[in-house]
Protein backbone atom coordinates (compact mmCIF):
# COMPACT_ATOMS: atom_id res chain seq x y z
CA UNK A 1 0.00 0.00 0.00
CA UNK A 2 1.30 3.78 -0.28
CA UNK A 3 0.75 5.78 2.35
CA UNK A 4 -0.92 8.88 1.80
CA UNK A 5 0.19 11.23 4.82
CA UNK A 6 -0.14 15.20 5.83
CA UNK A 7 2.60 17.11 8.01
CA UNK A 8 2.16 15.74 11.70
CA UNK A 9 0.87 19.25 12.47
CA UNK A 10 -1.85 19.69 9.76
CA UNK A 11 -2.97 15.97 10.17
CA UNK A 12 -3.77 16.90 14.04
CA UNK A 13 -5.67 19.53 13.51
CA UNK A 14 -8.05 17.62 10.58
CA UNK A 15 -7.99 15.21 12.60
CA UNK A 16 -9.37 16.98 16.23
CA UNK A 17 -11.45 19.17 14.13
CA UNK A 18 -13.24 16.15 12.25
CA UNK A 19 -13.63 14.43 15.90
CA UNK A 20 -15.27 17.59 16.98
CA UNK A 21 -17.53 17.59 14.06
CA UNK A 22 -18.70 13.97 14.40
CA UNK A 23 -19.22 13.73 18.18
CA UNK A 24 -21.73 16.97 17.17
CA UNK A 25 -23.06 15.35 14.39
CA UNK A 26 -23.39 12.08 16.22
CA UNK A 27 -25.32 13.31 19.34
CA UNK A 28 -27.80 15.33 17.00
CA UNK A 29 -28.62 12.57 15.27
CA UNK A 30 -32.02 10.99 14.34
CA UNK A 31 -30.30 7.55 12.64
CA UNK A 32 -29.18 4.86 14.02
CA UNK A 33 -28.85 0.95 14.27
CA UNK A 34 -29.74 -0.23 17.58
CA UNK A 35 -29.64 -4.22 17.90
CA UNK A 36 -28.99 -6.81 20.93
CA UNK A 37 -27.03 -10.11 18.95
CA UNK A 38 -27.03 -13.09 21.09
CA UNK A 39 -24.74 -14.78 23.13
CA UNK A 40 -23.85 -18.04 20.90
CA UNK A 41 -26.05 -21.28 21.73
CA UNK A 42 -27.47 -23.93 19.94
CA UNK A 43 -28.35 -21.72 16.91
CA UNK A 44 -24.67 -20.09 17.53
CA UNK A 45 -23.53 -18.03 14.61
CA UNK A 46 -21.24 -19.61 11.87
CA UNK A 47 -17.67 -18.97 11.65
CA UNK A 48 -15.85 -17.62 8.67
CA UNK A 49 -11.93 -17.16 8.98
CA UNK A 50 -11.76 -14.81 12.64
CA UNK A 51 -15.79 -13.91 11.86
CA UNK A 52 -19.28 -14.69 13.44
CA UNK A 53 -21.72 -14.25 11.32
CA UNK A 54 -25.18 -14.02 12.16
CA UNK A 55 -28.58 -14.28 9.77
CA UNK A 56 -30.80 -11.35 11.15
CA UNK A 57 -33.54 -13.06 9.19
CA UNK A 58 -33.21 -16.46 11.50
CA UNK A 59 -32.77 -14.24 14.88
CA UNK A 60 -36.20 -12.63 13.31
CA UNK A 61 -38.09 -16.34 12.30
CA UNK A 62 -37.05 -17.71 16.24
CA UNK A 63 -38.06 -14.99 17.90
CA UNK A 64 -41.40 -14.30 16.31
CA UNK A 65 -42.79 -17.85 16.11
CA UNK A 66 -40.92 -18.83 12.63
CA UNK A 67 -42.84 -16.01 11.63
CA UNK A 68 -41.31 -12.43 10.13
CA UNK A 69 -41.87 -9.31 12.16
CA UNK A 70 -41.71 -5.64 10.98
CA UNK A 71 -41.11 -4.26 14.44
CA UNK A 72 -38.70 -7.18 15.29
CA UNK A 73 -35.43 -5.79 16.13
CA UNK A 74 -33.65 -8.09 14.04
CA UNK A 75 -35.50 -6.14 11.01
CA UNK A 76 -33.04 -3.93 10.21
CA UNK A 77 -33.39 -1.22 7.71
CA UNK A 78 -30.51 -0.17 4.89
CA UNK A 79 -32.34 2.45 3.75
CA UNK A 80 -30.57 5.95 3.32
CA UNK A 81 -32.51 7.38 5.68
CA UNK A 82 -32.17 5.23 8.57
CA UNK A 83 -28.13 4.98 7.74
CA UNK A 84 -27.26 8.62 6.33
CA UNK A 85 -25.66 9.50 9.83
CA UNK A 86 -23.55 6.21 10.20
CA UNK A 87 -19.93 5.23 9.30
CA UNK A 88 -20.81 3.72 5.97
CA UNK A 89 -18.08 1.44 3.86
CA UNK A 90 -19.95 0.80 0.66
CA UNK A 91 -23.45 1.50 -1.14
CA UNK A 92 -25.23 1.14 -4.55
CA UNK A 93 -26.57 5.01 -4.31
CA UNK A 94 -24.51 8.51 -4.42
CA UNK A 95 -26.91 10.01 -1.43
CA UNK A 96 -25.59 12.00 1.21
CA UNK A 97 -24.73 8.85 3.56
CA UNK A 98 -22.47 7.67 0.99
CA UNK A 99 -20.08 10.57 2.51
CA UNK A 100 -18.53 9.93 5.70
CA UNK A 101 -17.14 12.72 7.40
CA UNK A 102 -13.98 14.02 6.55
CA UNK A 103 -10.84 12.92 8.57
CA UNK A 104 -13.19 10.30 10.67
CA UNK A 105 -13.30 7.34 7.23
CA UNK A 106 -13.23 7.46 4.25
CA UNK A 107 -16.28 7.78 1.78
CA UNK A 108 -18.15 4.71 1.15
CA UNK A 109 -17.38 3.00 -2.00
CA UNK A 110 -19.82 2.60 -4.69
CA UNK A 111 -20.68 -1.21 -4.91
CA UNK A 112 -21.39 -2.48 -8.54
CA UNK A 113 -24.89 -3.53 -9.89
CA UNK A 114 -24.52 -6.19 -12.48
CA UNK A 115 -24.55 -9.98 -13.24
CA UNK A 116 -21.31 -9.89 -14.13
CA UNK A 117 -19.70 -7.51 -12.29
CA UNK A 118 -16.35 -7.96 -9.73
CA UNK A 119 -16.22 -5.87 -6.87
CA UNK A 120 -12.39 -5.13 -5.35
CA UNK A 121 -11.64 -2.18 -3.19
CA UNK A 122 -8.12 -2.11 -4.52
CA UNK A 123 -9.25 -1.35 -7.74
CA UNK A 124 -10.23 2.43 -6.45
CA UNK A 125 -9.35 5.15 -3.12
CA UNK A 126 -12.22 6.74 -1.55
CA UNK A 127 -12.44 10.34 -0.75
CA UNK A 128 -12.08 12.08 2.60
CA UNK A 129 -9.97 9.33 4.92
CA UNK A 130 -8.34 9.50 8.00
CA UNK A 131 -4.90 10.28 9.21
CA UNK A 132 -2.79 7.46 8.03
CA UNK A 133 -5.33 6.94 5.29
CA UNK A 134 -3.99 4.14 2.58
CA UNK A 135 -3.97 3.99 -0.68
CA UNK A 136 -7.11 1.23 -2.70
CA UNK A 137 -8.61 0.11 0.84
CA UNK A 138 -10.90 1.81 3.14
CA UNK A 139 -9.85 3.21 6.41
CA UNK A 140 -11.56 4.53 9.64
CA UNK A 141 -9.71 6.60 12.31
CA UNK A 142 -9.71 4.04 15.85
CA UNK A 143 -10.26 7.13 17.80
CA UNK A 144 -13.39 8.48 16.05
CA UNK A 145 -14.41 4.35 15.90
CA UNK A 146 -14.41 4.62 19.55
CA UNK A 147 -15.91 8.00 19.82
CA UNK A 148 -19.32 6.55 17.53
CA UNK A 149 -19.26 3.35 19.67
CA UNK A 150 -20.05 5.53 23.03
CA UNK A 151 -23.16 7.06 23.48
CA UNK A 152 -22.29 10.67 24.07
CA UNK A 153 -25.10 11.24 26.95
CA UNK A 154 -24.90 8.10 29.03
CA UNK A 155 -21.45 7.02 28.15
CA UNK A 156 -22.13 3.08 27.38
CA UNK A 157 -19.83 1.69 25.14
CA UNK A 158 -21.15 -0.39 22.21
CA UNK A 159 -19.73 -3.55 20.34
CA UNK A 160 -17.86 -3.12 17.03
CA UNK A 161 -20.85 -5.07 14.59
CA UNK A 162 -20.51 -4.47 10.87
CA UNK A 163 -23.68 -4.82 9.21
CA UNK A 164 -24.49 -6.41 5.83
CA UNK A 165 -27.32 -6.05 2.96
CA UNK A 166 -27.71 -8.62 0.31
CA UNK A 167 -28.68 -8.39 -2.76
CA UNK A 168 -28.19 -11.49 -5.18
CA UNK A 169 -30.16 -12.32 -8.42
CA UNK A 170 -31.21 -16.14 -7.06
CA UNK A 171 -30.10 -18.92 -6.22
CA UNK A 172 -29.53 -20.87 -9.05
CA UNK A 173 -25.61 -22.27 -9.84
CA UNK A 174 -24.23 -18.50 -11.61
CA UNK A 175 -25.93 -16.12 -9.46
CA UNK A 176 -24.09 -17.35 -6.26
CA UNK A 177 -22.12 -14.47 -4.07
CA UNK A 178 -18.81 -15.23 -2.98
CA UNK A 179 -16.76 -12.71 -0.38
CA UNK A 180 -13.70 -12.33 1.32
CA UNK A 181 -12.67 -9.63 3.53
CA UNK A 182 -9.97 -8.29 5.89
CA UNK A 183 -9.80 -5.69 9.10
CA UNK A 184 -6.28 -4.56 10.35
CA UNK A 185 -5.02 -1.84 12.75
CA UNK A 186 -2.30 0.02 11.18
CA UNK A 187 -0.16 2.82 11.99
CA UNK A 188 0.76 6.46 10.75
CA UNK A 189 3.00 4.52 8.48
CA UNK A 190 1.20 1.73 7.35
CA UNK A 191 2.21 -0.94 9.13
CA UNK A 192 0.38 -3.92 10.78
CA UNK A 193 -0.31 -3.41 14.01
CA UNK A 194 -2.11 -6.39 16.36
CA UNK A 195 -2.55 -9.11 13.05
CA UNK A 196 -5.02 -9.61 10.79
CA UNK A 197 -8.83 -10.69 10.69
CA UNK A 198 -10.02 -12.21 7.64
CA UNK A 199 -13.62 -13.28 6.81
CA UNK A 200 -13.04 -16.77 4.64
CA UNK A 201 -13.41 -19.88 4.18
CA UNK A 202 -10.09 -20.90 5.72
CA UNK A 203 -9.22 -21.52 9.49
CA UNK A 204 -8.67 -17.82 11.00
CA UNK A 205 -6.26 -17.04 13.84
CA UNK A 206 -6.65 -13.24 14.08
CA UNK A 207 -3.00 -12.68 13.58
CA UNK A 208 -0.94 -14.23 10.02
CA UNK A 209 -2.10 -12.35 7.42
CA UNK A 210 -2.02 -14.60 4.37
CA UNK A 211 -0.84 -13.13 0.53
CA UNK A 212 -3.52 -11.18 -0.89
CA UNK A 213 -2.30 -12.47 -4.60
CA UNK A 214 -3.59 -15.91 -3.00
CA UNK A 215 -7.24 -14.38 -4.12
CA UNK A 216 -9.09 -14.40 -7.54
CA UNK A 217 -8.61 -10.96 -9.00
CA UNK A 218 -11.72 -10.93 -11.29
CA UNK A 219 -14.68 -12.47 -12.37
CA UNK A 220 -13.24 -15.88 -12.85
CA UNK A 221 -16.57 -17.93 -12.34
CA UNK A 222 -17.17 -21.09 -10.39
CA UNK A 223 -15.50 -22.27 -8.63
CA UNK A 224 -12.65 -20.41 -9.11
CA UNK A 225 -13.43 -18.04 -6.50
CA UNK A 226 -14.98 -20.82 -3.73
CA UNK A 227 -10.79 -21.61 -2.54
CA UNK A 228 -10.54 -18.74 0.23
CA UNK A 229 -13.82 -17.24 -0.72
CA UNK A 230 -17.29 -17.67 1.30
CA UNK A 231 -20.40 -18.77 -0.31
CA UNK A 232 -23.76 -17.04 -0.09
CA UNK A 233 -25.98 -19.42 -1.34
CA UNK A 234 -29.61 -18.60 -0.90
CA UNK A 235 -32.53 -19.84 0.94
CA UNK A 236 -32.10 -22.48 4.06
CA UNK A 237 -33.90 -24.34 6.54
CA UNK A 238 -32.53 -24.73 10.28
CA UNK A 239 -33.54 -27.73 12.39
CA UNK A 240 -35.06 -26.30 15.59
CA UNK A 241 -34.11 -29.16 17.43
CA UNK A 242 -30.44 -29.64 16.49
CA UNK A 243 -29.56 -26.16 14.98
CA UNK A 244 -28.59 -27.61 12.22
CA UNK A 245 -28.99 -25.98 8.73
CA UNK A 246 -30.55 -28.06 5.24
CA UNK A 247 -31.87 -27.13 2.12
CA UNK A 248 -35.37 -26.31 1.74
CA UNK A 249 -38.03 -27.34 1.92
CA UNK A 250 -38.28 -27.11 5.90
CA UNK A 251 -39.60 -29.77 7.97
CA UNK A 252 -42.32 -28.82 10.04
CA UNK A 253 -41.90 -27.15 13.22
CA UNK A 254 -38.18 -25.87 11.71
CA UNK A 255 -37.00 -22.62 10.91
CA UNK A 256 -37.15 -20.93 7.24
CA UNK A 257 -36.86 -20.99 4.91
CA UNK A 258 -34.20 -18.05 5.98
CA UNK A 259 -33.81 -16.02 2.87
CA UNK A 260 -29.98 -14.43 1.80
CA UNK A 261 -31.88 -11.99 -0.33
CA UNK A 262 -34.47 -10.31 1.06
CA UNK A 263 -35.05 -8.04 -1.85
CA UNK A 264 -35.64 -5.13 0.11
CA UNK A 265 -33.95 -2.61 2.02
CA UNK A 266 -33.62 -5.05 5.14
CA UNK A 267 -30.38 -6.10 6.15
CA UNK A 268 -29.40 -9.99 6.07
CA UNK A 269 -26.37 -10.21 8.07
CA UNK A 270 -24.77 -8.92 11.33
CA UNK A 271 -20.53 -9.96 11.30
CA UNK A 272 -18.58 -9.38 14.16
CA UNK A 273 -14.78 -10.43 15.57
CA UNK A 274 -14.60 -11.74 18.45
CA UNK A 275 -10.88 -11.06 18.83
CA UNK A 276 -11.80 -7.24 18.03
CA UNK A 277 -15.14 -6.19 19.01
CA UNK A 278 -15.03 -4.22 22.18
CA UNK A 279 -13.54 -0.61 22.90
CA UNK A 280 -11.43 -2.12 24.93
CA UNK A 281 -10.13 -3.91 21.95
CA UNK A 282 -9.31 -0.76 19.87
CA UNK A 283 -8.22 0.95 23.24
CA UNK A 284 -5.15 -1.94 22.98
CA UNK A 285 -4.56 -1.10 19.43
CA UNK A 286 -4.25 2.54 19.92
CA UNK A 287 -1.87 1.96 22.71
CA UNK A 288 0.13 0.05 20.27
CA UNK A 289 0.41 2.40 18.31
CA UNK A 290 -2.31 1.55 15.72
CA UNK A 291 -4.43 4.36 14.30
CA UNK A 292 -6.52 3.70 11.81
CA UNK A 293 -8.63 0.25 11.33
CA UNK A 294 -8.40 -0.80 7.55
CA UNK A 295 -11.07 -2.98 5.57
CA UNK A 296 -10.65 -4.71 1.96
CA UNK A 297 -12.69 -6.68 0.75
CA UNK A 298 -14.02 -8.49 -2.54
CA UNK A 299 -16.90 -10.34 -3.69
CA UNK A 300 -18.53 -11.28 -7.39
CA UNK A 301 -22.05 -9.10 -7.93
CA UNK A 302 -25.25 -11.15 -9.44
CA UNK A 303 -27.47 -8.62 -9.14
CA UNK A 304 -27.93 -4.89 -7.48
CA UNK A 305 -25.54 -3.16 -5.43
CA UNK A 306 -24.60 -4.48 -1.62
CA UNK A 307 -24.20 -2.41 1.54
CA UNK A 308 -22.50 -2.47 3.95
CA UNK A 309 -22.05 -0.25 7.45
CA UNK A 310 -20.78 -0.05 11.02
CA UNK A 311 -23.36 -0.31 13.32
CA UNK A 312 -23.29 2.10 15.94
CA UNK A 313 -25.50 0.85 18.56
CA UNK A 314 -25.35 -2.58 18.52
CA UNK A 315 -24.68 -5.29 21.43
CA UNK A 316 -23.71 -8.87 22.10
CA UNK A 317 -25.41 -10.29 24.70
CA UNK A 318 -23.36 -11.97 27.40
CA UNK A 319 -26.12 -14.34 28.79
CA UNK A 320 -26.35 -17.48 27.08
CA UNK A 321 -29.91 -19.00 26.75
CA UNK A 322 -30.24 -22.70 25.83
CA UNK A 323 -33.73 -22.68 23.43
CA UNK A 324 -36.20 -25.11 23.98
CA UNK A 325 -36.16 -27.24 20.91
CA UNK A 326 -40.20 -27.05 20.81
CA UNK A 327 -40.52 -23.49 21.05
CA UNK A 328 -40.08 -20.98 18.22
CA UNK A 329 -40.27 -18.03 20.54
CA UNK A 330 -37.07 -18.18 22.19
CA UNK A 331 -34.48 -15.91 20.79
CA UNK A 332 -31.60 -17.66 19.89
CA UNK A 333 -28.25 -16.66 17.89
CA UNK A 334 -27.63 -17.28 13.78
CA UNK A 335 -26.29 -20.10 11.67
CA UNK A 336 -25.82 -19.46 8.17
CA UNK A 337 -25.63 -22.69 6.54
CA UNK A 338 -24.85 -21.89 2.90
CA UNK A 339 -23.43 -18.42 3.24
CA UNK A 340 -22.73 -14.99 4.58
CA UNK A 341 -21.81 -11.51 3.81
CA UNK A 342 -23.67 -9.67 1.06
CA UNK A 343 -22.98 -6.03 1.71
CA UNK A 344 -25.79 -4.11 -0.07
CA UNK A 345 -27.25 -0.56 0.78
CA UNK A 346 -30.01 1.53 -1.21
CA UNK A 347 -29.29 5.40 -0.73
CA UNK A 348 -30.99 8.09 -0.80
CA UNK A 349 -30.77 10.43 -4.15
CA UNK A 350 -28.81 13.85 -3.50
Amino acid sequence: MISRMKSVGSALTVGVTAVFLFVGSLAGSVSATELTLPAPNLYQPTVFGDAQVYSLELLNLIENNNKLSQQSQFNVSSGEGQIKDLIVIGTGAKGQSSTNTAGVADDAYNTPSGAGDFFNTRDSEPTNGPTGDQTNSWEVSIASLITYLTDPTTGQQSNLVFIADSNQEGNAEGQTQFFWARLQALDVNGNNVGGCFDVTSAAGDGATCAPITQLADGSTGYPALTASYVENAGDFCVSAATGQPYAPPCAAGDFGPVSNNLGSNTAEFAVVFPLLNTVAHLQALLASGATTLSLELRFNNTDGPDTFWICDRCNISTTTEVPAPASLALIGSAIIGAGTLAWRRARRAV
